[in-house]
């Protein structure tokens, strides 16, 4: 059911056009900053932050779908505490998460949705998703977050961890020796979420997300080709069976 807005949120007070179009959401979205993530941290519930820029078409879409819609809206609410980021404005903050969605094994793209523990750091992400997906995503994150929360907790760190090793191999003057020790640390911290019998990215034990080499796994497969790792990730790159 969809509806309009009597009493706008806190996004009524932003200067963005497109932080602007979700000030009448029934969705309690804030913007970036402390106060929100003072709320998570206080409240003990998961971040919620959703991330788009004002042409972007399929955010448009989902916020019809999803984010005007009182069912999702009441779970979005009652579950997380929601932030809304432009990208245009967030840059920093939209490569921060945009990269936590290519260390998961995901493509990217936008509108790109994260949940993270209540201090931002991810543990699960996507882009668009219909309306009854939408739902059934969150009340499992949910669910998640409160039942196997040190499960949660691993994960993150260890992503965490993969994101700085992920910018010291970008924004640091190292010579390819170096660049190969990083990789080989970051692969090496990471394979153990890695589905070798289906091609997967093991989020938790159970749930397989569909795995496409990336950058960091290329690289690594190309210099350790005799890893179990690598043979799945050369498979994978020439659509062959190991």
């Amino acid at each position: 059911m969809k509806r309009k807005n009597n009493h706008p949120n806190a996004l009524i007070h932003e200067s963005s056009p497109y932080l602007l179009q979700h000030a009448n959401n029934p969705v309690n979205w804030q913007p970036w900053g402390e106060k929100a993530l003072k709320t998570a941290v206080e409240s003990q519930k998961p971040l919620l932050v959703s991330i788009g820029y004002a042409a972007c078409h399929w955010c448009h879409v989902m916020e019809h779908e999803s984010f005007e819609d009182e069912e999702a809206a009441r779970i979005m609410n009652q579950k997380f505490v929601c932030i809304k980021v432009d990208r245009e404005e967030l840059p920093d903050i939209d490569q921060l998460y945009m990269g936590a969605i290519h260390l998961m094994g995901k493509q990217g793209g936008w509108p790109l949705n994260v949940v993270t523990l209540p201090d931002g750091r991810p543990f699960w992400g996507g882009t668009y998703f219909q309306k009854s997906e939408w739902v059934d995503v969150l009340q499992q994150l949910s669910t998640l977050f409160v039942q196997r929360y040190a499960d949660v907790l691993t994960y993150a760190e260890r992503l965490a961890e993969g994101i700085k090793q992920a910018a010291l191999v970008e924004n640091s003057p190292l010579d390819f020796d170096d660049v190969k020790a990083v990789l080989h640390t970051g692969v090496e911290h990471w394979q153990g979420y890695f589905d070798a019998e289906f091609g997967g990215n093991l989020l938790f034990e159970g749930e397989s997300y569909t795995f496409t080499p990336t950058g960091t796994t290329t690289v690594y497969a190309q210099e350790n080709p005799d890893a179990p790792l690598s043979k799945l990730v050369i498979s994978e790159l020439t659509l062959e069976t190991p």
